[in-house]
């Protein structure tokens, strides 16, 4: 609860860009300070919307949903 916003940002920041580089992944949206579920505002929050890829350009196994779920998780473990 206590995370400041500059904080969050420069996390926020590294976590879209370990995004932008999964292929499969067309856009990240980050929402600083949203908790998504909640609908509140706090400094130790961010809400990120990751658009894919359409699906003609996602022909490979990696650029599948399972393997980009999967890659994510690995990301953040």
């Amino acid at each position: 609860d206590g995370a400041s916003l500059e904080r969050t940002d420069a996390l926020a920041r590294r976590t879209e860009a370990d995004f932008q580089k999964i292929p499969g992944v067309e856009h990240v949206l980050t929402f600083g300070g949203l908790n998504l579920i909640s609908g509140t505002y706090s400094s130790n929050c961010v809400t990120f919307i990751v658009a894919l890829k359409p699906w003609e350009e996602r022909k490979t196994s990696e650029t599948q949903l399972r393997d980009l779920v999967q890659r994510t998780r690995e990301l953040f473990n």
